[in-house]
């Protein structure tokens, strides 16, 4: 008697442990490994009309794309920025110039952006509602809120306009009222404008709103482009917008505020000098009328007609002396102003005066530091101290002011060594006049005090007048090369580009479908797949029959489809298993349930009988059997009750057809103990009893993937048939099916590829069978059928 074992499970002895000396399924073979996908290119590329399908329908995604996108457009704009020297105070007063590659970062200053954004108003957007996207209006409607002084700062402010004829109504929360173009009016306490530039539609909605100035300069800057040509003065701005009309509007008026810049910062520098001197000139001015007044008292008391000759030369060399300490001496108090403007951040500009200072580096320094100071005054007001562009800027101080701070030191150095040899000639001059008469020698020292203002009197007197020119004659080296403007297509989206990428990735999609099935199934779906991963032979392919689950058997004499044509070759196929003046024992069984096995038992039992055999079908699935479910038998009595002893074979046959012997088994009352059942003694009279009175014996069995029974009744039969279904059984059961092979479980195994199918994305490889149904067996006469086929 057999033992109930499972193969695919260890067994344990009477203590629970592992039994020695267990043969467990061996790995597969390599040729597993090797044909794990069955790619086929002949079958991706049926998907050629979907590729056309999709090609279309991408395109008709990429012009709706176009018709829903917002396009970009970019404007341009060329600049030559003259680096030759201008009249102005550098050259009188200054000296200084800035450098070209300040006036590239100050093109992307955001706060050169925040005064185009002033000037142009594009702090107030003025958008039109759209249903699936809104329009920018500022072509058409431009707004801004009125205020009596710059400084004021913009409310928020949010309305709604209605365009009418000459007229518009608003609407802003619960206040609405009517208006017209170009004519102030209140809403919410705030004086606006509302101008319309071109004609409206009436009942639009138009949706009115105040940005941050800064978040918009900000916004502005970040699409601002500027480059420069290596060894060249001319740079080059573009803008990026949805407007190309105020793309070249943000152009023209960048250039107009660099030139007003430039003229106003000019101009300022030239006033702040003026005033200083102006500031001078007057206790100057008393101070000289008292020494001259004292002077002629002197001589008047004295009776002084003329002077000594040598005291006059000694009186020269001191005017010479005094007059350049006095030069250094403003040098000293300009440095030290300087130096309290660039470590007192409270020292306000106009305290500074460069009067005095020739280095032309270090006035280009402090410019630098003015400007970089101004920046970040401006840039603290609206972001915290966290932010990064605020770093940047406090790093670039730092640096400025640390060079500024050693070319102070080396300009006080020089300073000093030059001082102190003026001091030595001022010294030995005093000592040569101490040696002239009392009378005279206080003569000479009013007079030198009287030529020291003089000669300062006049200096201040023409520095201001050389300041007074150079303002009046403050010019811009600029020119522009080629004006502001945009260009005619959109830069975004590309609609040649756009077009042809929605059209490839609409075509690619079918392939790239068919190549994800192809990488990611894991069925079968061929036979050749099953011939490469199995050493069992493969006896038949089955095509799918729609009318399996309505008919108990398909088989018919006069049938003549595709699936019965199949069958025929099966049962054709299995002749060479079977000895002649023997019953023939089939066992079917499966790897899962759902494979088809008990349909294709009774459809290969019923071909056999159609030849004239005394075939028994027996339904040895005891667990859940599906043949008297098929034939729509009452199954109260059955194999279950043969194998327990209780009935004898022959009081359980079930004829199925009265004139051919096609006897069903039924399985009877599911039993608790399916597996002992098999291996019973009784069980051997039911298998000398179908020997002796049947030619061909069909076993259904449970699928062996999951219970051990079919292996049971493995030494029964001749041959042993395992279905695989088409796109259900996976390549893991393959592997499953090669290690009962190997271990020899079933004795002659083969195995039945079962439903394919001519439709579906796999299903085509088979449609040469459609062909061969069509036109290959037309000529055959229903009902004909050789006997002894």
């Amino acid at each position: 008697m057999n033992n109930d074992i499972n193969p695919w499970q260890p067994s344990v002895n009477g203590n629970g442990k592992i039994t020695p000396n267990q043969v467990f399924p061996q790995a597969a073979p390599s040729s597993f490994r090797r044909g794990v996908l069955d790619i086929d290119l002949r079958r991706t590329l049926r998907v050629w009309p979907w590729i056309f399908v999709f090609a279309f329908l991408g395109l008709a995604a990429g012009y709706m794309m176009l018709r829903y996108t917002i396009p970009v457009f970019k404007a341009y704009s060329s600049i030559n920025i003259q680096q030759k020297e201008e009249i102005s105070l550098g050259q009188a007063f200054f000296g200084t110039r800035d450098p070209f590659n300040d006036k590239l970062g100050w093109f992307r200053s955001p706060s050169v952006a925040k005064e185009v954004v002033e000037k142009l108003k594009l702090q107030y957007s003025a958008t039109l509602k759209g249903v699936i996207k809104d329009k920018d209006l500022y072509n058409s409607v431009r707004w801004e809120i009125l205020s009596d002084s710059a400084n004021t700062p913009v409310p928020p402010l949010s309305f709604k306009v209605f365009p009418k004829a000459n007229s518009f109504s608003y609407e802003s929360g619960n206040e609405k009222g009517e208006a017209k173009w170009g004519i102030p009016f209140s809403i919410n306490k705030v004086q606006v404008v509302v101008t319309k530039l071109r004609t409206l539609s009436d009942g639009t909605e138009i949706i009115c709103s105040v940005i941050d100035s800064w978040k918009q300069a900000f916004f502005v800057s970040s699409n601002l482009q500027i480059n420069s040509v290596k060894e060249s003065n001319i740079i080059d701005i573009s803008y990026v917008d949805i407007s190309p009309e105020r793309a070249v509007d943000i152009l023209n008026t960048v250039s107009t505020v660099y030139n007003q810049s430039l003229v106003s910062e000019k101009e300022e520098s030239f006033s702040k000098a003026i005033n200083f001197i102006e500031q001078r000139l007057g206790p100057l001015n008393r101070e000289l009328d008292s020494i001259e007044n004292s002077a002629s008292q002197f001589k008047s008391q004295k009776g002084f007609v003329g002077a000594n000759s040598n005291g006059a030369i000694y009186q020269q060399q001191m005017y010479a002396a005094d007059q350049q300490l006095i030069a250094l001496r403003l040098q000293k108090q300009t440095i030290q102003a300087v130096e309290d403007f660039v470590n007192n951040p409270n020292t306000k500009d106009e305290n500074l005066s460069l009067i005095g200072i020739t280095d032309s580096y270090l006035q280009s320094l402090i410019f630098q530091f003015q400007k970089l100071r101004v920046d970040r005054l401006s840039l603290s007001r609206v972001v915290t101290e966290n932010n990064e562009e605020l770093k940047t800027l406090d790093k670039q101080l730092t640096d400025v002011k640390s060079n500024i701070g050693l070319q102070i030191f080396n300009y006080k150095r020089n300073i000093q060594f030059a001082e102190n040899g003026y001091l030595e000639s001022l010294n030995r001059s005093k000592q040569l006049v101490a040696n002239t008469p009392p009378d005279e020698k206080i003569l000479l020292d009013k007079a030198r005090q009287q030529n020291i203002k003089e000669q300062l009197f006049l200096l201040l007197l023409q520095k201001r007048e050389e300041a007074a020119i150079a303002k009046a004659s403050v010019t811009v080296n600029t020119k522009i090369l080629r004006p502001a403007i945009a260009q005619s297509n959109p830069i975004s989206p590309d609609k040649p580009k756009t077009l042809a990428s929605f059209l490839l990735a609409g075509a690619l999609l079918p392939l790239i479908f068919a190549f994800s099935k192809e990488f990611l199934n894991r069925r079968i779906i061929s036979k050749k797949q099953l011939e490469k991963n199995l050493s069992v032979p493969v006896l038949a392919e089955l095509e799918y029959d729609k009318d399996s689950a309505k008919k108990s058997v398909i088989m018919d004499y006069k049938d003549r489809t595709m699936f019965s044509e199949q069958i025929r070759s099966l049962r054709a196929n299995l002749s060479f298993y079977g000895t002649k003046g023997q019953p023939m024992f089939v066992l079917i069984t499966s790897s899962m349930s759902g494979e088809g096995k008990s349909f294709i038992s009774s459809n290969l039992a019923r071909s056999y009988s159609m030849q004239g055999k005394k075939v028994a079908l027996v339904e040895m699935d005891l667990r859940r059997p599906k043949l008297s479910k098929r034939f729509n038998i009452k199954n109260d009595k059955g194999l279950s009750m043969v194998l327990s002893g209780q009935l004898a074979p022959q009081d359980i046959v079930v004829s199925l057809l009265n004139d051919e012997v096609l006897h069903l088994f039924p399985s009877g009352p599911v039993p608790p103990n399916p597996s002992e059942l098999i291996t019973s003694s009784h069980a051997e009279v039911l298998k000398n009893y179908l020997s002796e009175n049947y030619d061909v014996i069909i076993i259904d069995t449970p699928p062996y993937g999951i219970v051990a029974d079919a292996q049971l009744l493995a030494h029964w039969a001749q041959v042993t048939l395992v279905i695989t279904r088409f796109n259900m059984t996976i390549l893991d059961q393959t592997q499953e099916i090669e290690n009962w092979y190997t271990n020899k479980i079933f004795p002659s195994m083969a195995v039945v590829f079962n439903a394919i199918q001519m439709k579906g994305y796999y299903g085509y490889k088979y449609g040469y069978y459609y062909y061969r149904k069509q036109k290959g067996y037309s000529y055959y006469t229903p009902g004909e059928e050789a006997v002894n086929n």
